[in-house]
């Protein structure tokens, strides 16, 4: 089945965008505001201000590097709503403060004990959130893959002049 495509764009901000590398790509709607996107008709189902608000955040990120396509509305919809149940499945875990929930007989003696049910729950969002938020560059693995600004020689080469002491 093999790895899935690595887009142009994301190459040139990666700095591997040789004309071997780079295929033919069928170009989408570029989306250069916020505001457009938030007419889409799937922006309509970002059920709280939350969601907006991280829907927001990550389409300005993405408009910011050129990368944001108007195909890429779904896909962030999906990113900002599992990402808020993330958030509410974590606060609901807090709230209980315990991993293990004792489970009692009506004397009060101790028969066992049941993991914190938002304990899963948060895991599974978590999960979620970062297999979407790979694909645009949002998690801390797919992030590293960029170059940083400003950087424009590999550490390596930094260390090899000051070894080398030019």
């Amino acid at each position: 089945m093999g790895r899935k495509p690595i887009p142009n764009e994301m190459k040139k901000l990666r700095g591997t965008d040789q004309p071997c590398r780079m295929r033919p790509m069928i170009k989408g709607v570029i989306v250069t505001d916020v505001e457009s996107v938030m007419l889409h008709p799937s922006a309509t189902l970002l059920s709280n201000d939350r969601q907006k608000q991280i829907f927001v955040e990550k389409v300005g990120q993405l408009v910011s590097l050129k990368m944001m396509e108007e195909m890429y509305v779904d896909a962030l919809v999906q990113y900002a709503v599992y990402y808020d149940m993330w958030e509410q499945a974590v606060i609901s875990m807090r709230e209980l403060g315990q991993p293990f929930l004792t489970r009692r007989t009506e004397t009060g003696k101790i028969i066992g004990h049941i993991e914190n049910p938002y304990i899963a729950l948060a895991m599974k969002y978590r999960t979620i959130v970062n297999s979407i938020g790979s694909e645009f560059g949002f998690t801390p693995v797919s992030r590293m893959k960029l170059p940083t600004p400003g950087a424009k020689e590999s550490p390596l080469e930094q260390i090899r002049k000051i070894v080398n002491g030019k």
